[in-house]
């Protein structure tokens, strides 16, 4: 069974390392999350990789490891991704919390593909430069590349 991801980041050797589905949904909670990632797991949706992310208009969900098991389990990150965003919704005065699916996987598509190319931004603000740098993502997919909507 072929499996899907909104967003695939591979790593310098071609090995898929980061799975991204977004949803437009706001007020979604760790709990929410965790559940919605076992479903998505259990009917085989999404492929496994080293590291998981949901991704949502006001939070992301990051996972680290391949581990599924039977009961959901809450993310190891959660991520306001409004100082990640910021630089690429400037100039276009969108409002990030309005954003569609399709705009929200371009928005992920580019702020990973400069992650992959220039890794953290130096004025990157906290508690997202350390929440980043200890979950070793942008270490992982450093050097790699990112494909939208990509059939695995």
């Amino acid at each position: 069974m072929r499996t899907f991801a909104d967003v695939a980041a591979y790593d310098k050797d071609g090995q898929l390392a980061l799975v991204v589905e977004a949803k437009s949904r706001l007020h979604t909670t760790a709990g929410w999350a965790a559940q919605m990632r076992r479903n998505l797991f259990s009917h085989g949706i999404v492929p496994k990789s080293n590291y998981f992310m949901l991704a949502m208009p006001d939070n992301l969900y990051l996972w680290r490891g391949k581990e599924m098991g039977v009961e959901p389990t809450k993310p190891h990150y959660v991520i306001s991704p409004e100082p990640l965003f910021r630089r690429y919704l400037d100039s276009t005065h969108a409002n990030p919390l309005k954003l569609g699916e399709q705009s929200l996987e371009i928005l992920i598509n580019s702020w990973l593909s400069d992650l992959i190319q220039s890794g953290l931004p130096d004025d990157l603000p906290e508690p997202q430069r350390t929440i980043l740098a200890q979950s070793g993502l942008v270490d992982a997919i450093r050097g790699g590349r990112i494909a939208l909507e990509e059939l695995i």
